[in-house]
This record gives C-alpha cells, structure tokens and sequence, in this order.
C-alpha cells in the first residue's frame, strides 16, 4: 500500500487522473488520516516543495508507513511540512533523510508528541544531524559534563550573549532528553535524573556568569565562580533529582549572612531564570518555600533557617525538607546545614504525623474542584502522585531513626528503600512505584506537548485518544481504564497507610455479614423427633431443615429434610465434604406429596472434625445448603454447581505419590425388587467426593435418585441408590442401563484420583463434559475401555484438572482423534524424535491432492502434535527443563519449513518461475532461544540472498518474498491470539518496513552505524536460522555476530526505557506479571542479554539463543560468581515454570497476572507449582533478587 501510493504521489498525472486520485485518498483513509482529501493535498505540497527529482518513491514509502504508526498521522505531516518550508535547501533535508532513515522516525515521532520540542527543531534546524547520531544521542550526562558545556559556549561571548549561549545549551539539551524519552532510549527515572541534573547546571552556571558580570573577570572558564558563603537548596521535583520537563523549580537562598551584594545575586538568578528572550525562558522559579514565604528574606542565613524549624515552621514545611538538596553556589554550606536539618527530621518523626498529612492532602484535594480541576487530576487528586509523594514521606518521617538509609529525596529511590527495610509491604511497593511510573510518564506527555504545566486528563475525547496513543496504548477507553485502575490501587495504600477506614473496608467487611450464616437450629437428644415433625417443620421454615444430633465426640447423626429438586442429593453431600464430614452410613427417602414438590428427607451417620464448634459446623452447613437452593430458584442453575464444585475441590487433599491402580468397583443393576425404580448397588473402597459427583453426574443424565442407602464397613463402602429416568419410570433400555453402569464405574474411579489432579473443580467439571460427549458415540462401549485404564485416568486426572484452553484443544481434536491417544498412552509419554514427525507430516501431505488440502493437512498435524506434547507436559510433569520447550521447537520448526515450501510452490505455480533466490527463516524471541511453552507467539524474520540468484523471472527477489510472507501467515492458522500466532513485527524498521530483506539491507541496517534502535540489536541475541537455505542461514548468524556482540551494543538506559513502558502499559494495576513486572522473566532475559552483548565479543560460548545456557556460561567463566549464578538460575527457572502455569490455565499469553493470595486460584497454582503455602514467599524471594541484581547492572553502565 504505501509503495503504491508513493508511486502515485511522484506521478505527474494524479490532478488529471480521477479514479486514481480516488484510489490514493482511499489509501490515506486506510493510513488513518482522519480527512484524507486534505491529506493527499498536503503530499502534494510536500513533493511540490521539495522537488520530485529529490524524492525517491523508497523514501516517500517510508515516510508514509511511519506517519500511519503515529498517535495522529495527520498532525505529524502538518508538521513534516512546516520543516520542509521553513528548510533553506529542502533537497539537503530530503538527502539528510534519505542517508539517515532513522532521522524518519525520528521527525515524525517528535512532530506527534510535542509541538514544543516541534518549535524547538523549527527554530535550530542544525539540531536533527545531531539527533541522528543515535551512539551518542541517549548518553547518560552528569552535572559537570552539562556545566562545562555551559562554561565553553559562554567563554569569550559579550555581555548578555553569554546568558543566551547558556540557554542554546539548554535548549539542546532539553531536546536532547525528550527525544530519548520518545524514542525509548532512556526510561523515567533517567530522564527525569537529566532534567534535573540539567537544572542544576543551568543555576550554577548563571550563577557563575552573575558573580563574574558583579566584579570577579577574567576568572578562568573551568573555575567555578560563586560566592562563599551562598549556596542554592532545591526542594519538590529538582530537590528529589525527578523533574518534569515545565515544572516549575523550587528554590531557596542559604547563606552565612544577608548582605546586599548576596541577596543582589540571588535577585539577578530568579530574574535571569525566568526571563523571555528569543531563545525562551529556562524556568520559572518558586521561592515560596523559603522561612516565612513570600514574606520572608529572600536569602536566609543558616541560624535564622535553623531557629525557624524548630520554633515556626508549619508540619508541611519540615516535610518538604525531605527532599531538600543543594544544587548550586557553597555546596559546603549547603551540605553542613541539610545534615542538620534531616537529624531534626528524625526527632520530628518520632511524633505520629499521619493525621496531619492526611489533612494537608484533604484540603489541598478540597482547593481542586475551585480551580477546575476536578477530574483525572494527576498529580493533587485522589490516587495521584501526591498520593505516592505522601505516603513515602510519612513512612520515611516515622522510621527514620531506626533505617536512616530510607531518608532520599528521591520518590522511586525511597520507595525501594521503605520495602527494602521492611518499612512498606512489597505488594504496596509494587503498586505505587509501578502506578508512580505511569502517573510521571501521563504527567510528561501532558506538559511535553506544549511546555505547559498540565496536569489534568483532557476531556475532549480527541484529546484524550491522542493522549492514550502518545503514550502507546491502542484507545482512549484502555488507558483511562488503566489508569483509574491505578489510581484506585494507589488510593487503597494511601488510605491503609494514612487515611481513616476507608468505604470500601466497611463495604467489604458489610458484605462478609452479609453471607455468613446465622441460622441456627439446635435439637438436644431428648428432643429427637421423627421425619414428619421435620416435614411439617419445612412447611414453616422454608427450602431446607437440617437437624444434627452428637451420637459420641466425633460421630453424629444428621437429618436434612427439604423440598425436592435436581442435583439437591449432589448439593447436600457435596456441602458435608466441604464442611469436613464425612459419611459412614446413610438413607435418603423421596416422598411423593399429592400434586405439590416432592420431599426428600436424608439421615446420615457422619463422622466430623476433630475439635470443631459444633454449632458453627452445622449453622455453616445449614447456610451454604440454603444459599445454594436459593441460587437454583433463581435461574443460576449453571453458576450454583460451579460454586458448588469449586468449593467440593478446594477440600480435596493432596495426593503425595501417583497412583498406579484402580480400585475395585461392583456394581449391580437391580429392576425386580422395586416396582417403581431402577435399583444400584455399588461396593467399592471410599472416596472423597463420590456420590457428591455421582448424584451430580446422574442429574445431568436425566436420571433422578429416589432413595439412598449408604453402609461404610471399614473402607468399603455399600451405597444402594434407587433411581428412574426424567419422566419417572425404571430404566429399560438395556443399552442405557450399560451406560448407567459405565458412568458410575468412571466417576468412582476418577474421584478416586482426584487428589492427583492439580485443579479437582476443573478436572470434575471436564471430566464430566467427556463422559456426556463419550456417551453421545456411535462406539462408545469400545471407545471406553481405554478409560478404565489406571494410568489413563491418571492423566486425564491432571490434564483436565489444569487447562481449560487444552479441554477445549481436546474438544477441537474430536473423540475420534482423542480417543486413539487415550487407547495408547505410553505411547504418548514418550517423545518422538524430530525425523519422525518429518516423515509422518511428509507421508500425510503427500496423499494431499490439492494445495488447499496440503494446507489443512498441516494444521492438522501442528495441532494434534501441540495437543500431545501438551498433555505430555501436564501429565508426566517430572521430565527434565527445557524438554518441553525443544519438543515445542521441534514442532514449529518443521511447521514453517513446510509453510515456507508451500508458499514458495504456490506462488512459484502461479507466476510461472523458480523463486529467484533463496532465503532463510530466522526464529526470534522464545522460538529463536529454543524456549517456547505453552501459548507461545512465533516471532520471525525473513532475509533473502538476490546474489545468488536461482532464475530470472519478471517479479524481482524482494517482491516474491514480501509475497510468500504476506502468504505464510495465513497458511499456519493460530486458533487463539499468541498461539502459534506468527509475529513478523521485530524485522528491520518493524512494522514500516519490508515483510522480507535482502542480506545486504539486513547488515546494514543492524551495523554499529546502522540505523536499528538498541532494542533491535539486542533482539538479535535470539536470533537464530530455523528454516529455508541453511547455508544463508549460518551466514546470517555470523552477520549477527560481527553487529551485536561488543559491549556498546547494550544500552542500558533503552533497555530500563523499554522496561518502564511494558510495566506501565501492560502489568495490571495491583498484580504482579509473572513475565513483566520487575523482577519478572523479562528482567532476567534482558540482565542475561546485556552481559551476553557486553561480553559476547570476547567469550564465543556466550552467543547462544537459549537463557539458561547463556546462564550457565555465565556462571562457567565467573563472569557471574557463583552465588549469584545459582540464585540467577533457580529464579529464571521458577518464573519459567510460574509462567507456564499460568499459561497453561488461561491459553492466553498475555494474561500472566499472579492472582492474588486471597483469589480461589491461588491454592490451585501452589497445588500445580507443588509449591504449598510456600508460593508467595518464593515470588517475592526470587523477585527481589532479580530487581536487584538488574539495579547492579544499571548502576555499572551509567
């Protein structure tokens, strides 16, 4: 699309062209140019302008594709324009660009998210060749590297053009930073270090040009100028080195005295701060903060300020000296005298503080709505950074004398220090520097765009949709979703920490009333009554009577009486094994009253828990029996049986050792004894949950039970259950009767290996499912032999009990394709090799007759290949690490070869040629690293060698290729997103660029001077030649070599950049993302790619795809020290496996939340983990490690 309309755009004929014109403003619709007419104008201006012969269709394409990435493409070729016009030569900017693609990007990016930084490039259009210069674009500066700039642009300037010269600096500066932010190359912690080291410069050197212009000349350009005795605090955003870019900067005079000339110089600072010139105004200053506000000096001498703290200073000022900093002038001074202060702080900690913050926040919340600010407000309002700000400085006030490390003026630095000393739990650290990140990152899109200071959510939707996408989220209703969700989160820690129970606690605490049972019925032994005092009970007291008589300390005998109903029998013993009471012997009766409900009534012998309330075991009981009744009236008949299986599994112990038989199981089918039912003996050793499921089971059949009698001699058990079929009568049909027979032998066998599963809820529930579409077959008394099979069941015990994505898969597959599996599954637990399956799909596809049926045939086996290793993975889940992976790998490496041969024949068949070159197929990510697992995406790229050619033909190499892989996705079918989905999105210029690349583009494009962004390059390290020309394959892999591996390759900044925007972007709000939050799988990956590009150059056994290997290497050449290596290995296992659980669950690989400990599904996590109660320790464990550990990393290349 975009080279075609390039083309039409360069062609003189377009005005006299109709139905062209229309098919190119069709083309800037699809681009998303909201008035694509006024669009196709503007082009049209830009080539006019520009000059067609300074124009190449290649370059007009990508300009195209870039803009369509953009937040608002319509804005960024408004702007485009504007540079172009406001160009001396338009064909040099059109040559730069052309020699410099990445200055693309670039230009537009800048042009969409800030028309600020826009003004800036207009006005020093020398800027963008050094913006280009990505090697030294995202260094990291320090103060003195600022201010010696500052020092040599000044040096031999006259007069005021000194001041100017310092602002030009500045300025670059300024657009420097904000282009890395952009960009990705510098996450926010590092931009806002920048800024606020920028700052201090900029004060210190406009200091230095004041006190030389006040009678000190001809002082040396490196020598610091200012005044003895005179030093510059910085307080808020500078003070805690985490500025905005148009913060305001709050700022206060110290000195040893107030003489004239030193207040002079502190009046000349602000002034030349804030004054306009043509080159703008550097800050507006604050010097409200200082003793006494805006009455008071403007310089304080230090007894003056010391006396003031301790004898009239309000709450809100001693807390604001927490983030106090000298910036400027004596540091000395400066530094002496902050000493001083954070020891008073540490006495004025002692004090409880808590109900003073939480009303300075109240009014400063109350004053917001006066000044129309009563919406979204993200830095004041309820849930935003104030929130954060205060929490962190309460918590560092109260504890600072027992962990005085804790007292930084830093917001993210604090917060890791609080949850490093104990001081904040790590759930609530997570919340808040993670909400910290996003709420900064809104707060800098706000204010970048027209260095204003805004601080509100626009409400325009427009608006607010070019907010959301500025900062990479699709819509306006994700974002603002996000970060409510986040201010909610951010709340809750403020109102635990500071604030008053809040309504959400009340509310909480009215709803557990609410459901707890309170109805108590109590009968002593003298008051034992027959059925019908229970029945007429009934009719008073409503759906269900339970009475409970103690018979010894542990035994007793309980009556339930109740009006009729389907799946009431399964309810009421399913209710007694989640109470912890099981049944030793048993009646239950159905009577038949006229034309009303018929009544059961249920006497059970029962054994009950050992030192439990009676009262409360039976009110609890009586309770959930009810609830549950109430919930079939209701009509949530479906939603009732799945709390009620939920419940039934959750009181399933665990089993320790696998089963490797069934128990014994006798069953007889009795139609002569009763007149009216059809009678069921069954002995068979006791099992947890069985004629809960049992009665469940034949409910769902249609089958009703009149009567139970249950007798428990030692562990056997004898139940005898009289049923009839939905209409009332016996059951006849004799294939129906095998049924029964065969539904009662597998449930009492599965429930048998219920402990085994990991999920029992879920593995009843699917188990049920099977039984009912096995029972719909043809064949199905032989298709059930397989089922009575220990190590069957077994197996289906725990794949059923853990994915509800794999039931599905095994729906998909049919009975046909599932049962000869069942039939063999020793077969299935044993691997195939990869020639193997090479041969079976090859036999399969060639009794294909058509390319449609090839095409089919290949998914077919792709997913009943996935299907079995996934089974293989759940049921025998004690093979080594990384087994699963490689038979994955396998897998999906045989399936691309196949698409790829198949693309190139059909589209060779169809153009009548050979392909004209041969190409190779590179796996990244996951399959690059040979890791895949379940619900893994299949990220590739495609590179072709055009000099060596196979034939000519008419269609040229890049256009064959961009053919077949345009074709390649479509050929493999992903039945759910992220599964098997082919990702194509990491080739050269991403989405903007070709679908294929020739080898020579690819060098270029990944070498040291080459234009690919670090997260490109460091994408490389999981490259690796999965399919097509071997030979290409392995010259592709030494390409990668000869770009990636040397240490300046990693860029640390970037990476922590990338790293912010996953985790505002993509972790929910509260959780922790097992693959992105920090010190997840991604944090490890990114710390083991940075050492494996740092030291590849040298180290030739560290360029491998696959983590744990690039682990162990760092370990084997003490790179990493061995306990580092060890506790490294053990975390990126554990989050391997986490994830997979995860995974395995849910089929979806973006939904990689850890519930919540208080969540149902966390039990059945640790249960899958075999974690046990240890599972939230040994997250919070390896996370901890990890997000330290990558700390060390980024402090060593910064």
């Amino acid at each position: 699309m975009y080279k075609q309309t390039a083309d039409w755009l360069l062609r003189a004929d377009i005005p006299g062209d109709p139905a062209r014109r229309t098919r190119v403003v069709a083309s800037m619709k699809d681009m998303g140019f909201p008035d694509p007419g006024a669009a196709l104008s503007k082009w049209e201006s830009v080539v006019e302008v520009a000059g067609k012969g300074c124009v190449s269709g290649e370059m007009l394409a990508f300009l195209l594709a870039t803009m369509s990435q953009t937040a608002a493409p319509e804005t960024s070729l408004r702007n485009f324009f504007r540079c172009v016009c406001n160009w001396n030569q338009p064909a040099a900017l059109f040559a730069l660009l052309e020699q410099r693609p990445r200055a693309i990007e670039m230009l537009v990016r800048l042009f969409v998210n800030s028309q600020f930084l826009t003004e800036l490039l207009l006005k020093h259009p020398e800027f963008l060749e050094r913006l280009t210069e990505s090697r030294h674009l995202s260094e990291v500066r320090d103060r003195g590297e600022f201010l010696q700039d500052m020092r040599k642009a000044a040096s031999g300037m006259p007069g005021t053009e000194r001041f100017d010269a310092v602002r030009r600096i500045q300025r670059w500066e300024v657009l420097r930073i904000a282009a890395c932010d952009c960009f990705g190359l510098m996450d926010l912690k590092r931009v806002t270090l920048q800024l606020s080291l920028l700052a201090d410069a900029t004060v210190q050197a406009l200091l230095e040009l004041l006190v030389e212009s006040d009678g000190a000349e001809g002082l040396p350009v490196d020598t610091p100028a200012a005044p003895a005795g005179f030093a510059v605090l910085a307080l808020g955003k500078l003070g805690g080195e985490e500025l905005n870019y148009s913060s305001d900067i709050d700022l206060v005079f110290l000195g040893e005295s107030s003489a004239m000339e030193v207040v002079r110089i502190g009046q000349q600072l602000v002034r030349e701060l804030g004054r306009t010139t043509s080159e703008g105004f550097l800050y507006r200053v604050d010097m409200r903060l200082r003793p006494w506000g805006a009455s008071g000096p403007l310089v304080c001498d230090v007894v003056a300020y010391r006396e003031y703290l301790d004898t009239q200073a309000s709450p809100w000022e001693l807390q604001a000296m927490v983030k106090a900093r000298v910036i400027a002038g004596d540091m000395d001074l400066g530094n002496a005298f902050l000493a001083d202060v954070n020891r008073r702080l540490v006495e004025y900690g002692k004090n409880e503080q808590a109900q003073t913050i939480r009303e300075m926040k109240r009014r400063i919340e109350v004053a917001l709505p006066r000044r129309g600010r009563d919406w979204a407000e993200v830095k004041s309002g309820v849930g935003s950074i104030r929130d954060i700000e205060f929490v962190t400085q309460y918590l560092q006030l109260r504890h600072a004398q027992d962990h005085p490390a804790i007292l930084d003026t830093n917001t993210l630095r604090s917060l890791a220090a609080l949850a490093a000393a104990g001081c904040l739990r790590s759930d609530e650290y997570r919340k808040l520097s993670t909400g910290y990140l996003l709420l900064r990152a809104i707060e800098h899109s706000l204010q970048l765009m027209h260095n204003k200071q805004v601080h509100t959510l626009p409400e325009d939707d427009g608006e607010l949709t070019y907010l959301a996408r500025r900062l990479d989220f699709p819509d306006a209703e994700q974002f603002v979703t996000h970060y409510v969700e986040h201010s909610r989160e951010i709340r809750e820690v403020f109102e635990r920490i500071l604030g008053e129970p809040s309504s959400a606690a009340v509310d909480r605490a009215i709803d557990v009333e609410l459901i707890e049972p309170h109805y108590l019925e109590v009968y002593d032994s003298r008051q034992r009554a027959g059925h019908q005092r229970l029945l007429a009970e009934l009719e008073r007291f409503g759906s269900v009577v339970v009475e409970p008589v103690r018979l010894e300390e542990d035994r007793a005998e309980v009556t339930i009486v109740a009006f009729d109903g389907p799946g009431l029998l399964s309810a009421i013993c399913g209710l007694l094994v989640v109470h912890g009471v099981d049944i030793v012997s048993g009646h239950v009766v159905t009577i038949d009253v006229g034309d009303g409900p018929s009544r059961c009534v249920d006497t059970f012998q029962v054994s009950v828990p050992a030192e439990v309330e009676w009262d409360v075991l039976w009110a609890g009981y009586h309770g959930d029996i009810v609830n549950h009744m109430d919930r079939m009236k209701s009509g949530s008949q479906e939603e009732a049986f799945a709390c009620l299986t939920r419940s039934v599994a959750d009181h399933v112990p665990r089993a320790s050792e696998p089963t490797t038989s069934l128990l014994p199981v006798e069953i007889e089918i009795d139609n002569e004894t009763s007149a009216e039912t059809t009678v069921l003996t069954i002995r068979a050793d006791d099992t947890t949950g069985f004629l809960y499921e049992c009665a469940h089971a034949l409910s769902l059949a249609g089958i009703s039970i009149r009567q139970v009698v249950v007798e428990t001699r030692g562990e056997r058990v004898r139940d005898r259950l009289e049923v009839v079929d939905k209409d009332g009568g016996k059951l006849r049909d004799p294939l129906r009767l095998q049924e029964l027979k065969t539904m009662v032998v597998l449930i009492k066998h599965f429930t048998h290996l219920l402990p085994h599963s990991p999920n029992p809820e879920r593995a009843l529930r699917q188990f049920r499912e099977l039984l009912v579409g096995l029972l719909k077959l043809d064949d199905w008394t032989t298709r059930v032999a397989s089922l009575e099979d220990p190590k069957v069941l077994v197996a289906l015990a725990r794949v059923l009990g853990v994915s509800a994505f794999l039931w599905q898969d095994c729906l998909r597959l049919q009975h046909e394709n599932l049962f000869p599996l069942l039939a063999d599954v020793e077969a299935v637990r044993q691997s195939r090799d990869r020639y193997e399956l090479e041969v079976e799909l090859r036999d399969d596809l060639g009794r294909c007759e058509t390319s449609q049926g090839r095409v089919e045939c290949l998914n077919a086996f792709k997913d009943r290949e996935m299907f079995v290793a996934d089974m293989r993975h759940i049921a025998w889940p004690g093979r080594g690490f990384g087994q699963f992976s490689a038979e994955l790998g396998d897998l999906a490496e045989i399936v691309i070869a196949e698409a790829l041969e198949l693309c190139c024949r059909e589209l060779s068949e169809s153009l009548g040629m050979e392909p004209p070159a041969v190409v190779s197929i590179c796996g990244l990510g996951k399959f690059g690293g040979q890791e895949l697992g379940f619900a893994s995406d299949i990220e590739l790229v495609c590179v072709y060698d055009d000099s060596r050619s196979a034939g000519a033909g008419d269609v040229s190499a890049a256009e064959f290729y961009r053919r077949v892989m345009a074709r390649l996705p479509k050929i493999i079918v992903a039945h759910r997103a992220g599964v098997f989905e082919l990702d194509l999105r990491l080739r050269p210029h991403g989405q903007a660029g070709p679908l294929a690349s020739s080898i020579s583009a690819f060098a270029a494009y990944y070498h040291e001077d080459g234009p690919a962004w670090p997260f490109e390059r460091q994408a490389l390290v999981k490259m690796r030649a999965v399919a097509g020309d071997a030979t290409l394959g392995s010259r592709l892999e030494g390409v990668r070599d000869e770009c990636i591996y040397q240490p300046a390759c990693f860029d640390v900044a970037a990476m922590r950049a990338m790293r912010d925007r996953q985790i505002r972007q993509l972790v929910r709000p509260g959780t922790f993302n097992a693959k992105l939050s920090p010190g997840g799988l991604v944090d490890i990956e990114y710390f083991v790619q940075g050492l494996q590009l740092v030291h590849g150059g040298r180290e030739a056994s560290l360029r491998t795809t696959n983590t744990l290997r690039a682990i162990d290497t760092l370990g084997e050449t003490g790179i990493l020290d061995q306990a580092t290596w060890r506790l490294l290995r053990a975390a990126y296992v554990f989050q391997r496996r986490l994830i997979d659980a995860l995974r395995v669950v849910r089929g979806d690989a973006r939904d990689l939340a850890v519930p919540l400990e208080t969540d149902g599904e966390f039990p059945f996590l640790a249960r899958r983990l075999d974690c046990g109660e240890r599972l939230a320790a040994e997250i919070e464990q390896h996370s901890r490690f990890v997000e330290g550990l990558v700390s060390t990393l980024e402090l060593s290349n910064s």
